[in-house]
């Protein structure tokens, strides 16, 4: 059963911030593709099944995503069937990249769930989400709403891409087509 993970916080004050794109991607894939999100009693994820697929929301808060891993790892057992989408500072607003393996880029939910794996062998799907101007605006940058519509409009897209690519990935694509058709031109 391939296991795919969308990172964000939980919680009304969190929807539809720059770093719940991995919430706000499985949300709109369970809209599109007519399933709904289920809390298990005593469990601290949110979960839905698509495609004999599972897929999670951790209620963990992002920098302690990796925590589920104990709850989720009899659903996988292969490395390769586990994507992570996630926000990507390092990426322009908007940009999709697929990638297995690699470091984490500074994302902290995402090493937290490499730390709990013991590896970075899995997907990712990085959604760009862009750089503030400085380093100590990044905590406030990655829990704001984007308002300016040219970018909301851009990490929509990303969102909807993020989903297709789940959507594709858990119908049998291999990860090198996905991250032919999908990754940005230009971005490595």
């Amino acid at each position: 059963m391939k296991v795919v993970i969308g990172l964000g916080n939980p919680g009304s004050q969190y929807e539809n911030t720059r770093h719940n794109v991995g919430f706000t991607a499985l949300n709109y894939m369970a809209l599109e593709y007519g399933f709904s999100f289920k809390k298990k009693f005593l469990k601290p994820y949110e979960y839905a099944t698509y495609n004999n697929s599972f897929l999670v929301k951790p209620l963990t808060y992002m920098n302690n995503s990796g925590q589920i891993i104990q709850y989720i790892k009899n659903e996988c057992s292969d490395l390769n069937d586990i994507v992570v989408i996630c926000d990507n500072l390092d990426l322009p607003c908007g940009a999709v990249r697929v990638r297995f393996g690699g470091s984490n880029s500074g994302q902290k939910g995402l090493k937290s769930i490499q730390d709990n794996l013991g590896s970075s062998d899995f997907i990712r799907i990085y959604i760009g989400i862009g750089r503030p101007d400085f380093k100590s605006e990044i905590n406030s940058y990655v829990l704001k709403r984007e308002s300016r519509s040219l970018y909301r409009d851009e990490l929509l897209n990303a969102i909807k891409t993020s989903s297709l690519i789940v959507h594709d990935f858990i119908n049998g694509t291999k990860i090198a087509d996905l991250q032919n058709e999908y990754t940005r031109k230009g971005i490595s």
